[in-house]
This record gives structure tokens, C-alpha cells and sequence, in this order.
């Protein structure tokens, strides 16, 4: 061992720490008792001061472990260069606060960096900052280890729990230096080090372990109060119990019971702490000198437990005892806000659990409830590591975090590492903690307690954020009852979202994914009529909007949320339900060769829509079709590209549907009908005409211009295709309103089309425009054109097109065609 030791201290000889606050006075310490040299620097002029008062002091006081010399620095330039011809290459510890800091002091020595350094971050980062870091510095030949370090500046200065991550070369250069510093688990003598991973997996691990001290913390917290008010025990009587709890057993060796005990003994003196923190004569604990107020998550200084929530969010994670243990911190910071609040709110405040006939088993329950939470805050932590791992093709060894959680960190709890230990090093990236069967049992063994004592605590008033999270956990990860179907009723009925069905094969229990079953939960006002706004009709004026939904399809995002608008008939009173899609996006961001048609189809299809009015701008191809004028047209040509994706039927089935005739010609008849009422207030309509559908989003030549003037061409724009082809393959009713803006660039006698003049006439002609469309849809609610609003003449007609057995339908395209035909197949 002295030889590994010397070996591993002359590869580098001398380390640079940044940042000289406690935690890093604590390392600066730590490794000169290794043999280190170390230079330290920190932005605080006053931070340095203080670490040279405690050189001096320590060079007096502790000449037997101090063994390298001690440098500090308050130029930074002579800092780094302090770190020259100390071996092959630089070695830097970073302990300074998450963020900028970290940036501003990569950026202050980066002209001093050389191929091969090293820089450890130790301090607590986000892993997406870290993995920037470590991109940037690769392009100087310098390796960033994300690095946390755990167990608060105590471990610091005896050896922390540490989760290296990065580089693998790097971290095989600097880990026998790791294993010096670091913790040893006491029974085996192991180091509390271990190379986690790649790129930022190492600071991630530290936040999760953050995530869970959270938990345990706040467990801890509330065990504390429930015995202090609910069982009126003393503070001396409260730690005796926690040590007893650490003594042995599930909770054996926890390292926050054990300062838990020592925090309820600690008693005010005269002289108080070398601070004097803690000085009265009277008397008393130090604890009712503490504010219950944790600010840590609002002041800036500590992020971990707010990325370790969001990361549950982002990746699926059910950890309710973490959560509600943050936002039990947060609530606690704005002591002002709850001292307000309480004045209004008058909250009873705990008091004393009544009716305990047995107050030993009913603290020992209390034990076993603290254990179950304990247990809870590590399955959900580990969850989330092993989904992640998993996601970003980490392969973390879920074994390995309980190794080097055995020591030196806050979390340490013998008894539960020795529970999931052995399950996760034979399988190392389990996602379900629960599906090992030791920790399923410690878990249902705990419940009955568990229960007791929150519905004891209920009663009492007692707070138990962790402790009732806890319980609703197991019950619902646990659970095949879930009030969640009501939940997803409820969502169907205002959002078409879809549901699976019990007993189905490949719903129940399935694959998590959108179902494909809706029901038309309110008849009454059904869905049927979509209007498609492009270009000058972005909006529906004089409609209430009532919902807008998100809806995702097998083919992507459409264009916009579908917002659904009611409208009140001008001529029968009855209320017109609308559903309106932007088909260039809210902004107008999307160009026309981008636009998701499919998706956009099928999003309205699946909120129940059949006949669709499409609304268009158009360049005018013939002298009688003047800008501002309506055209209601009758055929296409085809002028894209085929970039643009336009069938549903592929990858597996093959259909060809009839497309003789592109627009519907009944939703045709009543779009004219309408038209021609409104002329002579503004509105010229032209009742048929042929679309040249164009790629864009450049307009024409004036050759191609002429050429499509030649071949009959009325009109031409970039929008009609593949939207009519797929609203046929839907059997959707689709017709087209097109108002012209311009005369294209065949016209010699006027300006070639510009964005300006297709602006400027769409604007001049906005309010034709919408009466235009109106009308349409007040006379298609009229219950004459009931059946032709419902598509009654295309239902069923793709089944006559589709030639693909469907036994010999590929899986992907059985399940995309599903979605789009519920239960039609």
C-alpha cells in the first residue's frame, strides 16, 4: 500500500484546487495529508485569507498529518503556473458553486492549459453543463471529469464519496489518486470511488444521490416532529431512539440518524462553538436556535434536487417521496409568505397522537415507516439513474453506486445497501426497484406501519410530506385499480386522447402508448367541420374558443394545436362547433414543402372531423380571375415534387383510392351556394376552376407561369397537395376556398408577385374572407347537410381501395392504420 500511495501521489505530485470555501479547504487539506503539494485559489480575497490563517494554524497544530506544502494564491495566472513541471500534465480540482463560476474560471486559465490536464469538477453541477465542458475542453486535448463529491465538507477533509464521470483514459490516470482520498467502506476497506461512466453520468449520479438525500432528509425531519409533538418525547429521549434505530437492523449504520441523535444532544454552552454560535448561559439545545426555514433551492446555492425532479418529469419516473420532500423545502425557504399565509389559513399545529396503548411498538412501527420511506427514496433515485443509463447508453452499474454510497456520503445506510446490493450487481441496470423480490417484501412488510402511523399522524396534525407520499407510492406503483381510468375518460371526452381497454391482448396490460379507442363522449355538438387556415385566414372572428388540443399521431405533430371554436348560427341559432388548424403553424413558421399534412389529416380525423374547408391563397393564371376574387376550384394539377409525403397507406399496405375528382363536389355545391348570396357586397366568385399545386416556396418563372396558362390552369398555389389525396384517403369531405392575390408573373401589364402584394391584398380583402368562410359553415350546420357533413358518401370507400391482405399488413403500418381507423379494420 505505501508504494501504490507514493506512486499515485508522484504522478502528479502537486494539484490545483479553485476555491477555498469550506469545501475546498477541507480538500486542500486532505490531499497535502496524502503528500501532496497543493495550490489553492479562490475569487474571495477574504476566503484565501481565512485558509492562510488556517495553514498557519494547521502547521502548528497538525505537523504530523500535513505532509505536502500548502500554497495559496490570489492571482489566479500565478496560480496555474504554480501547477507547471509537476509532472507530465496539470491536475485541478474544482470546488465553486454550479454554473457561471465554473465557466468564468475555465475561461480565466484556458490560455495555461495544455494537451493531456485534467481538471476534476467537484463541485455540484448539472451534467448538461458538465458535458459542454467536457466538449470544449477536448478541443484543447483537455480531459473534464464531472466529479461529485459527497458527504459535506466533513467527508471533504476524511474522504468523501465520490462519482467520477468522463473520459476513460483520464480517469484511469487520476483513479488510484481517488481511491487515496476517498472514503473506505468500513467492512470491506474498499474505496468509495468508482469510474461511473462517460461524459456527464458522474455529476448526474451525485444529483440523483442529492435527489434521494432529499428524501431521507426529509423522512428524517418528520420522524423528528412526529416524536417531538405527536409523541412528546424529549429531545435526549428522540436520540437515544435514533441511535438505537442505527444501532442495527433495516436501519443500520444510517449516517443521518446517527448525526440526527447527536443534533438532539448537542446543548448551548457559554462559550458556544469557535464561532460562538450556540453561547448562552441558560443553557438549552442548540436545535431551537434553528429557523425552520431551508433556502439552499432559492438562494442559487444548491440545484441538484430541483434537476433531480425535473429529470422525473422528463424521463417518466414516479418519485413522489423525493418531490413532495423538495417542495417541502421550497415551502419552508418564504418563511415570510407562510407567516402570512398561516394568519389566513389558521392550520391546526401538531399535537399529540391520541389513544397509543403500546408507545414501544408504536415508536417501532414508526421505525419501520422511516425505514419503508428510506427504502422508497433509494428505489426511486436508482430508477432514475438506471432509465437514464439506459437512454443515454451510459452503462452505469446500479451495484456500483451502492459501493461507493457506503461511506462518506450523506445517504450511507448499511442496512439498505445491504438489501439492494446483491440484486444490482447481478443486474445491474434494473428500471423497477419493486421487482426484486427482497425489496418488494421489506416493502409490503413495511405498509401496514407505514399506514398506521400517517393515518395516526393525520389525525394528530403532524407533517409527514415524505411519510405520505410514501404510502400513496406504494399503493399506486403497486396498483391495478387506479382511479387513472376516470383520469383517462375524462381526457378522452374533452381531448380525444384515446384509450386502451382491459383484456384486450396488446392494450392490457401493453405497451405505453396512446390507445386506439375514442368515443364521442357529447354528441350533441360533435366535431365534424374543420376549417385549414393558410395564408390571410389565421383566425376565426366571432367564434368562442372552448378547447385547444395537442394531439400527437403516429405520423407526428400537426402544424398547430387544433383549436375547437363554437358560433352561434346566424340564421337557425343552433350552436356550430369548429375545429380550426393553422396549416403554416401559429407564426407562419412552416414552409409549404414542411407542412406535416399527414399528421395534420389525421389529427382531425381523430377528433372526429369528416368535411374540411380549406382556405388558400392563390395566384390568378387567367386576365378574368382579378386579385381579390373568390375561386371555389374543381381540379388539380400536380406541380410538387414528391418530397412531400402523401399516403398513409405504405410501408407494409398498399391502397389506391379514386381521384378523378380531388374536391368534394356536394361540400363544393353549398361553398358556391354561399358565395354567390354574398356578391354585390363585395364578394366575385368563380364557381369552378383548375389548381396548379406548386412545390415553392419560390414562385413560378414566368415560362412555367405561361406553360401552366396553357395547359388550363386558373390558379395556382403550394398548399392543395397532399392535403386533398389524404383527406380522400380519410375519408374526409375536402374543398378548397381560394382567394386570388395576384396575377402570378405571366401579366404584362402588372407587377410580378411579391410577399407584399399577396399581404396586401389578403389584407384588403380580410373581412370578405371571413364572412366568406362563416357563411360556409353556418349553411353546412343546417341539418339538410347532416349526412354530408358526416362524409356518409366516402364512409367505407377505402376499403375498396386497400389490396394488401390485411393478414399480410406489416405491424408498424397495422398499428398506424388503426390509430387513423379505430376499430374500422
Amino acid at each position: 500500500m505505501p508504494s501504490e500511495k507514493h506512486s499515485a501521489v508522484q504522478q502528479f505530485k502537486r494539484i490545483g484546487v479553485v476555491g477555498a470555501g469550506n469545501m475546498g479547504s477541507m480538500m486542500t487539506f486532505a490531499f497535502s495529508e496524502l503528500g501532496l503539494d497543493v495550490s489553492v485559489w479562490d475569487v474571495s480575497k477574504n476566503n484565501v485569507d481565512k485558509l492562510q490563517e488556517w495553514i498557519k494554524k494547521g502547521k502548528e497544530e497538525e505537523k504530523a498529518h500535513i505532509k505536502g506544502n500548502i500554497e495559496a494564491f490570489y492571482n489566479i495566472d500565478e496560480f496555474t503556473k504554480s501547477l507547471e513541471r509537476q509532472g507530465e500534465r496539470k491536475l485541478f480540482i474544482f470546488s465553486i458553486t454550479h454554473g457561471h463560476p465554473a465557466d468564468s474560471v475555465l475561461g480565466m486559465i484556458r490560455h495555461d492549459l495544455k494537451a493531456g490536464d485534467i481538471i476534476l469538477d467537484g463541485g455540484n453541477e448539472n451534467y448538461r453543463r458538465t458535458e459542454r465542458r467536457q466538449k470544449e475542453c477536448a478541443e484543447i486535448g483537455v480531459s473534464w471529469i464531472g466529479m461529485g463529491v459527497s458527504g459535506g465538507y466533513q467527508s471533504a477533509r476524511h474522504g468523501p464519496s465520490l462519482s467520477p464521470g468522463g473520459d476513460a483514459d483520464a480517469l484511469n490516470l487520476v483513479m488510484p489518486l481517488l481511491e487515496l482520498y476517498s472514503a473506505k467502506d468500513p467492512k470491506t476497506g474498499r474505496p468509495c470511488v468508482v469510474n461511473v461512466g462517460p461524459r456527464g453520468s458522474g455529476h448526474f449520479v451525485k444529483m440523483i444521490h442529492n435527489g434521494i438525500e432529499g428524501g431521507m432528509l426529509s423522512t428524517t425531519c418528520e420522524a423528528w416532529s412526529y416524536m417531538h409533538h405527536g409523541l412528546e418525547l424529549t429531545y435526549e429521549e428522540i436520540a437515544d431512539i435514533f441511535d438505537e434505530w442505527s444501532e442495527s437492523g433495516e436501519l443500520k449504520n444510517s449516517y443521518l440518524l446517527r448525526i440526527g441523535a447527536n443534533i438532539c444532544r448537542t446543548k448551548r454552552t457559554a462559550q458556544g462553538d469557535y464561532q460562538g454560535e450556540g453561547a448562552n448561559r441558560d443553557g438549552g439545545y442548540v436545535l431551537d436556535d434553528v429557523l425552520d426555514k431551508v433556502v439552499q433551492d432559492d438562494d442559487g446555492t444548491e440545484g441538484t434536487p430541483f434537476w433531480s425532479m425535473m429529470e422525473t418529469a422528463a424521463r417518466h419516473i414516479a418519485a413522489p417521496t423525493l418531490a413532495a420532500a423538495h417542495y417541502l423545502r421550497v415551502a419552508s425557504g418564504n418563511r415570510d409568505e407562510r407567516v402570512r399565509a398561516a394568519k389566513k389559513l389558521h392550520m391546526p399545529i401538531p399535537k399529540p397522537v391520541e389513544g397509543i396503548h403500546n408507545k414501544a411498538a408504536f415508536i417501532d412501527n414508526l421505525r419501520k415507516a422511516v425505514f419503508c420511506s428510506f427504502l422508497a427514496s433509494f428505489c426511486q433515485g436508482l430508477e432514475i439513474i438506471s432509465r437514464v443509463s439506459l437512454e443515454e447508453k451510459w452503462d452505469i452499474n446500479l451495484g456500483d453506486c451502492l459501493r461507493i454510497w457506503r461511506a462518506g456520503c450523506i445517504i450511507q445506510c448499511e442496512g439498505i445497501a445491504e438489501l439492494l446490493e446483491p440484486a444490482l450487481l447481478s443486474n445491474k441496470q434494473l428500471t423497477n426497484m419493486k421487482h426484486v423480490d427482497e425489496v418488494a417484501r421489506a416493502l409490503q412488510n413495511s405498509f401496514n406501519p407505514l399506514k398506521e402511523i400517517v393515518v395516526e399522524g393525520t389525525l394528530a396534525d403532524q407533517y409527514m410530506p415524505a411519510l405520505s407520499a410514501t404510502l400513496e407510492y406504494l399503493k399506486y406503483v403497486g396498483g391495478i385499480m387506479l382511479p387513472t381510468k376516470f383520469m383517462e375518460a375524462q381526457m378522452d371526452y374533452f381531448g380525444a386522447h384515446a384509450y386502451n381497454k382491459p383484456g384486450i391482448p396488446g392494450e392490457d396490460p401493453g405497451l405505453v402508448k396512446k390507445g386506439p379507442h375514442h368515443y364521442e363522449w357529447q354528441p350533441a355538438y360533435p366535431v365534424r367541420i374543420a376549417v385549414i387556415g393558410g395564408t390571410g385566414l389565421r383566425e376565426l372572428p366571432g367564434f368562442t374558443q372552448v378547447a385547444s388540443l395537442k394531439v400527437t399521431t403516429p405520423w407526428g405533430e400537426p402544424s398547430s394545436p387544433i383549436t375547437i371554436l363554437h358560433h352561434e348560427c346566424s340564421t337557425t341559432g343552433q350552436k356550430v362547433a369548429v375545429a380550426f388548424l393553422s396549416r403554416h403553424g401559429t407564426h407562419h413558421q412552416i414552409a409549404p414543402h414542411e407542412v406535416p399534412a399527414r399528421a395534420n389529416i389525421a389529427a382531425l380525423r381523430s377528433v372526429g372531423v369528416r368535411t374540411i374547408i380549406a382556405f388558400s391563397a392563390v395566384g390568378s393564371l387567367q386576365e378574368a380571375i382579378k386579385p381579390r376574387d373568390f375561386v371555389i376550384p374543381d381540379q388539380i394539377i400536380d406541380r410538387t415534387k414528391g418530397v412531400r409525403p402523401w399516403t398513409y397507406f405504405e410501408g407494409g399496405v398498399v391502397a389506391h383510392v379514386p381521384f378523378g375528382d380531388p374536391f368534394d363536389e356536394g361540400v363544393a355545391k353549398v361553398v358556391r351556394a354561399c358565395g354567390h348570396s354574398l356578391e354585390g357586397e363585395g364578394v366575385v366568385l368563380h364557381d369552378r376552376g383548375t389548381l396548379v399545386c406548386m412545390e415553392g416556396p419560390q414562385f413560378s418563372t414566368r415560362a412555367e407561369s405561361n406553360m401552366y396558362r396553357s395547359w388550363g390552369g386558373g390558379v395556382i398555389n403550394m398548399s392543395a397537395l397532399p392535403e386533398a389525396k389524404l383527406a380522400r384517403e380519410a375519408e374526409i369531405a375536402y374543398q378548397m376556398i381560394c382567394m386570388s392575390t395576384d396575377y402570378d408573373c405571366w401579366h404584362e401589364g402588372t407587377a410580378d408577385v411579391t410577399v407584399e402584394m399577396v399581404m396586401g391584398n389578403m389584407k384588403a380583402n380580410a373581412v370578405n374572407a371571413r364572412r366568406f368562410v362563416v357563411a360556409v359553415l353556418d349553411a353546412l350546420a343546417a341539418d339538410e347537410h347532416a349526412a354530408l357533413v358526416n362524409a356518409k358518401h366516402l364512409e367505407g370507400s377505402i376499403k375498396f381501395g386497400v389490396s394488401t391482405p390485411q393478414t399480410e399488413w406489416s405491424a408498424e403500418a397495422r398499428e398506424k392504420l388503426q390509430w387513423l381507423f379505430p376499430g374500422y379494420f
